[in-house]
């Protein structure tokens, strides 16, 4: 009986819940059964956390008598998220095109990943929105492999915030107007915007674990301890004229943890203004809390006179039966922090909107064993009871081959004549994908300086360095003809000024060089500079190529034992640059030039 449930895994940072679901009576979802168990919450633990999540599920696979296939969701902290938007296309031309779009949008190479892709809105609109998501292979594997290692199948494999955005659909088929969830995790938090048939989400690394370590901090004691003392007495302190708790330190705690919730009602603030802005959608009216991070008391208030609407808690067993294996008592009170089991339970039923489905490769292989399986077999014992009738009837098989090739020769003989037809046919392809091609280059190259400019700007997080000339260039020489002198000497002569600075024929743009200024009153000097640097380096979307490279084979250097791959020095990438010892200046220049990686370099000819 166990085999044909549906099992949904919610695999928390903090706890791990294993729930059972079937199908009753109009396809309402039952939940059978359901239990839970916690992980060490101390963040020095991390590092064994996926052996804390293979005993725990182990245990609770025991416990519930279960196996089968399971339905899990991996965290959006570890997944690559993006909206797209698309002219309108032909079905048959849509993932063609989303392939492109995930070659430019994804920061890790699309051979290490693993991806999918949802479209959204409505038929007519006039773009297509896409939802693109990506996750390092390896990474996937890894938790596939702690599911799978209690006995458990694969079954679909979604995003957190999605299958949370799922449960609240199936519940709450009545709201359509906007709606936010705030579901608050351990270590992070997902806004999780639905409006209609739009919705759009985002994490941010900020959960109750942050509040915790703020305790720690504050009151100077262990990390387990603070959580201990946060679950017992912890409450958000309320603002205005309301009285402060009788115990001083209790009291001091709750207005701790409102300080901490106050820098993500800032998060939430700045990715409303951003949903409205970039997504086109509408302020929301109301919001939800879930999670089991939004266990505190009066978190809903907190957020309620933040956000000047209404905020309620989020009921995920609101259209869901309960089965007479389950405390409805008891799970009623944690409803809100089972929306992405829920959400996992619907997926298994097929009753789902959105359905990202991030199959592992090793699965995807033994998938496609499956069903040829039946093919493979068929054919093994035709082959054996072939052997074992030619000893036999060696005679009969003769006859039968002869037979059977002159069957054949004249198949041969007729599809012979469909030979043109098919070179013909080929042809016609080739032109078609020849007549695509500019198109599809197009879509890729649409954002391409877009994408530069965000990395530049994120890295710039104040305003001691500004940029005065941005020069694409290929090899040692400009694309762009010194400003003013060459320009207009060009112009003169007829020339385009913008390519007067390169030679004839093809060339690469290969790397970005930037002239600027720096300023800096702290006496601080051109750290400025170095500091805009480093962060180019760190960041998560590395855009510019700043790992030395083996000239020989184009891959990352590595050094003595397999070392991490070496930086380019400052000096390489920051040359000429102007320290301002003088001292004689309000600001000095500094030219920095970014390698670009193979991938991001565009071709063009003069």
């Amino acid at each position: 009986m166990a085999s044909q449930k549906n099992i949904a895994i919610d695999l928390g940072a903090q706890n791990i819940s294993l729930g059972v679901f079937s199908s009753g009576i109009r396809g309402v979802l039952v939940l059978e059964q359901l239990e839970s168990s916690d992980l060490l919450p101390d963040p020095s633990a991390d590092a064994t956390r996926l052996d804390q999540c293979q005993a725990a599920i182990g245990a609770l696979a025991k416990s519930m008598k279960v196996k089968g296939p399971a339905h899990y969701a991996v965290t959006s902290q570890s997944v690559f998220t993006r909206f797209v938007k698309l002219p309108p296309l032909d079905v048959e031309q849509l993932d063609q095109i989303v392939g492109f779009e995930a070659q430019q949008q994804v920061p890790f190479p699309l051979t290490e990943a693993v991806w999918d892709y949802q479209t959204l809105g409505n038929e007519g609109d006039i773009e297509i929105e896409v939802m693109l998501v990506a996750i390092k292979a390896e990474e996937l594997e890894s938790v596939n492999q702690v599911v799978r290692s209690n006995g458990f199948e694969t079954g679909k494999v979604d995003l957190a915030p999605l299958a949370v955005y799922n449960a609240f659909r199936y519940n709450y088929p009545d709201v359509d107007q906007p709606v936010l969830l705030i579901d608050m995790g351990a270590r992070s938090t997902n806004l999780i915007y639905a409006e209609g048939t739009k919705f759009f989400v985002r994490s941010i690394n900020t959960g109750s674990r942050d509040i915790t370590q703020a305790i720690s901090k504050e009151f100077g004691i262990s990390f387990l301890e603070a959580e201990t003392r946060k679950q017992q007495d912890g409450f958000v302190a309320l603002g205005g004229g309301y009285a402060d708790h009788e115990d001083p330190e209790i009291a001091a705690m709750s207005k701790v943890i409102r300080n901490a919730l106050t820098r993500l009602h800032a998060e939430v603030i700045r990715t409303n203004n951003f949903y409205r802005s970039n997504q086109g959608g509408s302020a929301p009216t109301v919001a939800f809390l879930c999670g089991i991070g939004a266990s505190l008391p009066y978190l809903n208030e907190f957020f309620q006179e933040k956000l000047k609407v209404p905020v309620e808690y989020f009921n995920a067993l609101r259209n869901v039966e309960i089965g007479r294996k389950v405390d409805q008592a008891a799970v009623m009170g944690q409803a809100h922090a089972l929306g992405e089991l829920v959400g996992l339970g619907l997926r298994g039923a097929g009753a789902a909107p959105v359905e990202i489905d991030l199959v592992p490769r090793v699965v995807a292989r033994e998938r496609i064993v499956a069903k040829r399986a039946p093919l493979f077999w068929m054919a093994g014992v035709s082959f054996a009871m072939m052997l074992g009738t030619s000893g036999f009837y060696y005679q009969q098989a003769a006859d039968y081959v002869s037979a059977r090739r002159t069957s054949l020769e004249r198949e041969v003989s007729t599809l012979k004549k469909f030979a043109a037809d098919i070179a013909e046919q080929d042809e016609r392809l080739e032109a078609i994908r020849g007549r695509s091609k500019p198109y599809s280059d197009a879509v890729l190259g649409r954002v391409y300086w877009i994408t530069t400019f965000r990395d530049l700007s994120e890295a710039m997080v104040d305003d001691k360095i500004w940029f005065v000339e941005l020069q694409p260039m290929s090899g040692t020489n400009p694309l762009i003809a010194e400003p003013r002198r060459a320009g207009e000497a060009a112009l003169e002569a007829g020339a385009d000024p913008l390519m007067a600075a390169v030679p004839a024929g093809q060339h690469v743009i290969d790397s970005i060089q930037i002239k600027g200024l720096w300023r800096d009153n702290t006496q601080g000097g051109s750290k400025v500079v170095y500091s805009f640097l480093d962060r180019l380096r760190q960041s998560k979307r590395p855009f510019f190529d700043l790992v030395e490279r083996d000239p020989a084979t184009g891959q990352p250097a590595v050094g003595p034992e397999g070392a991490v791959a070496k930086k380019f020095t400052d000096g390489e990438l920051l040359n000429p640059i102007n320290h301002g010892t003088g001292n004689d200046r309000q600001a000095y220049e500094f030219t920095l030039k970014l390698p670009l990686p193979e991938g991001r370099r565009i071709q063009f000819t003069k």
